[in-house]
């Protein structure tokens, strides 16, 4: 099927009178340009009976339009600076149009959704997800190097078959970590439960602040994860645990290339217990200041906490006492 081309369409856009020439194809598809409003438009014929939706494209106009030819669906664009990608568009649409039993609606969708799948981005973990699981995954490694490949067992918070657990349990201390690359202690805290020590549990928040390590080595979220599998080993329970804790992160190992810039700490890791001291907003704080009803219909809550000068720094005899000989290295 010979497509209208672009070459000898485009002359028609010079001259003074509305243009309408057949784009291709027997199904009596056109293409046409009104330069009174400088708008050029593909025509494709359409039963009479049918509606179409409003265009949920900014630059798109979808239309039903009556000629003395009869009726069209009528697509129609005025960005001069969009004509010629236009005109391609029309001739996938034109093409399309050609299958047997396609309608004219069903062309123009079938096009819409080919260019979006070409153009369509991959979905990555954002900035601060990344920096999140490799916060993570520094902590799972180092439990690793002291206890074994059992403490993979640790990493609650990426268990799928546990719900609303902290990041890490060991034993009766639960570890919430967050990591930063902001010059303070800054961050995020996401919902009334997060901070709130289990029953039966005392929690800590594990503070990590990375920085770009330029030339002085440092691991990236990739690094990270290839020598956790190193230490697991390829055929372990734990190497599937792991695998399964990975996938709940939104991790893909296609997106590797993605996940490249290596990070060193900023300064040491810091281990603050989650106490009266530690700022935080919790579900029971909320009651004992608002009615229960009231408090009970707070959801979604996320705020920033600074906890510069609060807790102890690694290679401390408090560090110590909670962590022992753990040591967190990138």
């Amino acid at each position: 099927m010979e497509i209208l081309s672009w070459e000898v369409f485009e002359k028609y856009l010079h001259l003074p009178s509305p243009t309408i020439l057949n784009m291709g194809g027997n199904k009596g598809v056109q293409v046409g340009f009104n330069p009174t409003i400088r708008n050029l438009f593909l025509r494709i014929p359409i039963d009479p009976n049918s509606s179409v939706p409003p265009s949920p494209y900014s630059e798109l106009k979808i239309d039903i339009s009556e000629t003395d030819s009869g009726s069209f669906l009528e697509i129609s664009i005025m960005a001069e600076h969009l004509y010629r990608e236009f005109h391609r568009f029309a001739g996938i649409v034109t093409e399309d149009f050609e299958l047997p039993g396609q309608t004219a609606l069903g062309a123009f969708e079938l096009a819409i959704r080919r260019w979006l799948e070409l153009t369509s981005r991959i979905e990555l973990l954002s900035a601060e997800k990344q920096l999140g699981l490799q916060g993570e995954l520094t902590l799972l490694r180092a439990l690793l190097k002291t206890y074994g490949v059992q403490a993979i067992k640790a990493w609650t918070g990426r268990n799928p078959l546990l719900a609303q657990r902290h990041d890490f349990r060991l034993g009766n201390m639960d570890i919430e970590v967050k990591s930063t690359r902001s010059t303070r202690r800054q961050h995020v805290i996401h919902g009334l439960e997060q901070l709130q020590p289990s029953t039966g549990h005392t929690l800590y928040l594990l503070s990590l602040r990375f920085e770009d390590a330029g030339l002085a080595g440092g691991k990236s979220l990739d690094d990270e994860i290839e020598e956790i599998r190193f230490i697991l080993g390829d055929n372990s329970v734990e190497r599937s645990d792991f695998e399964n804790r990975l996938l709940s992160s939104g991790y893909l190992d296609k997106d590797a290339d993605h996940y490249q810039d290596k990070l060193i700490f900023a300064d040491d890791p810091v281990l603050a217990m989650v106490d009266e001291h530690l700022p935080r907003i919790t579900k029971s704080m909320l009651e004992a200041t608002l009615q229960s009803e009231t408090a009970g219909r707070i959801g979604d809550v996320s705020y920033r906490i600074d906890i510069d000068g609060i807790g102890a720094r690694q290679g401390s005899e408090l560090f110590s006492q909670v962590l022992g000989k753990l040591k967190l290295e990138v």
